[in-house]
């Protein structure tokens, strides 16, 4: 039985049919709370040593080097804003992964933050992937990695932003690792559009969000496109500003060109299919 204390309000569950089984998401670990948080750590760390990584917490010795990485993955404008002040702020006040090959070299990193409202969220930032080694689900590791600590910390739910036009993390972010996209702004200065997201640090959240495009183009074969979902191409800003402050809609996946329509699109659903009641502060 999940403790109490992990269990936020707002649930965010995204529904069975058009989601993986939970041991197809994680295939072989038990599904009681204490045992399946352990297995799991155990799961990326022996995950990452096959590809001749190693994976631990950061400390304030890290700062430098974090600093010299992220500011290398970075670009622009969200370069200058990487300080030794910021990273030792999310160490004091948060945490922080470090992922390193076998030659202590820093090939990834990502940050979390918690806030004092009601989910107890731990934000993301700083993710930060060496480009020579995408493709290899370093950052899925480096994400589930923080949210095991986040909810060690005592973190109810993860969360985020993620670019509108970043489709590969989306597509990995909301299919993939499982979160909700619950809210969504078009017009952030300097930022961009981004979704705000949110994954439950709950073995539900963990293992039963994870999208499966089969039953996702089953359900759009039988469901009404009006009352039982919305699909918006990938590149309708307006169209998404438009579903959030309109319509109780919440995105829940991204749908790749040919699954099943013939450019990229996202999939909402309405919010009671989710659970989904929004905290007060």
């Amino acid at each position: 039985m999940e403790q109490a204390t992990h269990v936020p309000t707002a649930l965010y569950q995204k529904p069975a049919y058009i989601c993986q089984l939970p041991d197809a998401v994680f295939p072989g670990l038990p599904l009681e709370e204490d045992a399946f948080f352990q297995g799991l750590q155990r799961y990326v760390e022996q995950e990452l040593a096959q590809q001749g990584l190693k994976v631990r917490l950061a400390t304030t010795q890290d700062i430098p080097a974090v600093e010299e990485f992220t500011r290398q993955i970075y670009q622009g404008e969200q370069a200058t804003e990487i300080s030794p002040y910021d990273l030792y702020r999310f160490l004091s006040f948060g945490h922080g992964v470090v992922l390193h090959d076998l030659e202590d070299r820093l090939r990834g990193c990502l940050f979390g933050v918690r806030y004092a409202t009601p989910e107890q969220p731990s934000y993301t930032v700083r993710l930060a992937v060496d480009p020579n080694w995408n493709g290899r689900k370093i950052g899925y590791h480096l994400i589930i990695r923080s949210c095991l600590q986040a909810r060690q910390s005592g973190a109810l739910i993860k969360s985020g932003i993620i670019d509108f036009d970043n489709h590969t993390n989306l597509y990995i972010n909301l299919n993939h690792i499982g979160w909700i996209a619950r809210d969504f702004d078009g017009y952030i200065t300097a930022v961009g559009s981004c979704f705000d997201v949110c994954l439950p640090l709950t073995v539900g959240g963990m293992t039963r969000n994870a999208i499966d495009l089969k039953k996702v183009q089953q359900f759009l074969k039988e469901a009404d496109p009006k009352l039982d979902y919305r699909a918006l191409p990938a590149h309708d800003l307006e169209g998404m500003h438009h579903l959030f402050r309109e319509t109780d809609f919440k995105v829940v996946a991204f749908l790749p060109q040919g699954q099943p329509y013939d450019t990229p699109h996202f999939l909402a659903l309405p919010s009671a299919e989710l659970n989904y009641q929004a905290l007060q502060a």
